[in-house]
């Protein structure tokens, strides 16, 4: 009867143990290490203090975006430009290239290679130096952080933890309130390396969501039209897309034509029909988006591009250079994720337009 009844609680405790299993929670939703990641109850841990300076609402770090970086931060959130995942390194923000053409001084800010995110405690970052409001919106600079866009807590159960519609405005810095719903899109991965073959994929809402404090540059008469719910559809510019390889090389296909540099909405509302992997180009349905052309963290390029907008000659030549002022021989390897630029590449709006 002893033996029955151990073999009993064995069995109750295997089952416990095979029922609890299916809950995996990740660290956003209160499993490993959950809320002691970000908060301190005393302002330490195992007896030392935790920061010399703890932020509200008892985080760990100064201020939100540095709690975030405290972690992210070896996932290619702010590295030194080699870490190439999808939304571009916080580091670009920390760099200033300068450099005289033609006898006229030029520079590319820190300021302008990226959102402002505020983090102190990460090299000094702080609000944008130019900018008070969101280009074509509201939203205070001095405000920005990391949970301006993404939910600390999960609560949202889509990609990236973005914030949506449904959100109030107490949940945000300033009294934001969003009035688009979240993208429907499939991130590459926490600690993925992008490339052709392994990327970010985007269904839809993209640039809706954007317009959330970008508004006008969606709305206004005369901008890059951008959006599945803004006449943005690629139509005859899908052709042109699938065939560009390279400057003078028009000899892609639509199976293999996918550039993570040139990426594009599908026009999916389902985000289990994306795939990260897939390599096939747009069809005439699919969209233009912010992202098509911009990068949502920081780039080595002003305004945030994914290439150098304001060369329209050869962006081998493009800054930074070694040549540049403020540049290191690894920011020029880096700018562009480390893929090869051939001496005729052109901008990559001739992804689409084939204008060179």
């Amino acid at each position: 009867m002893k033996g029955f009844k151990i073999s009993l609680i064995i069995m109750a405790a295997f089952m416990i143990s095979l029922g609890l299993s299916g809950i995996g929670y990740a660290l956003h939703d209160g499993g490993v290490a959950h809320c002691d990641a970000c908060h301190t109850m005393h302002n330490s841990a195992d007896g030392a203090t935790v920061s010399l300076t703890p932020g509200s609402h008892l985080q760990v770090a100064s201020d939100p975006s540095s709690t975030c970086l405290n972690c992210h931060a070896s996932y290619g959130q702010f590295g030194d430009g080699s870490n190439y995942r999808a939304g571009g390194d916080f580091y670009w923000l920390t760099k200033d290239f300068s450099w005289t053409a033609w006898g006229t001084p030029h520079e590319s800010t820190g300021d302008s290679h990226g959102h402002n995110i505020i983090a102190a405690d990460e090299a000094g970052l702080d609000a944008d130096g130019v900018l008070i409001t969101a280009p074509g919106g509201t939203y205070l600079a001095s405000q920005l952080g990391c949970n301006s866009c993404h939910d600390p807590h999960g609560s949202q159960g889509n990609e990236s933890l973005l914030y949506g519609v449904e959100e109030t405005a107490a949940d945000y810095p300033g009294g934001f309130n969003f009035t688009a719903a979240a993208p429907v899109f499939k991130n590459a991965g926490r600690t993925a390396t992008v490339s052709d073959t392994r990327h970010s994929a985007y269904g839809s809402g993209m640039s809706e969501w954007c317009a959330n404090c970008h508004g006008d540059f969606l709305n206004a008469i005369g901008k890059h039209a951008a959006g599945n719910n803004n006449g943005a559809a690629l139509n005859g510019l899908a052709t042109n897309y699938n065939a560009y390889v390279s400057t003078g090389d028009l000899t892609g296909i639509a199976a293999t034509s996918y550039s993570e540099i040139v990426p594009f909405e599908t026009g999916s509302t389902d985000a289990t029909t994306l795939s990260t992997s897939s390599t096939a180009g747009p069809t005439a349905s699919a969209n233009v988006m912010c992202l098509t052309c911009h990068r949502a963290h920081a780039t080595a390029f002003p305004n945030i591009g994914r290439w150098y907008f304001e060369d329209t000659m050869i962006l081998a030549d493009s800054h930074p250079l070694a040549s540049d002022t403020g540049a290191t021989a690894e920011d020029v390897a880096n700018k562009y994720y480390g893929k090869v630029i051939t001496a005729e590449q052109r901008s990559f709006c001739n992804k689409c337009h084939i204008q060179d």
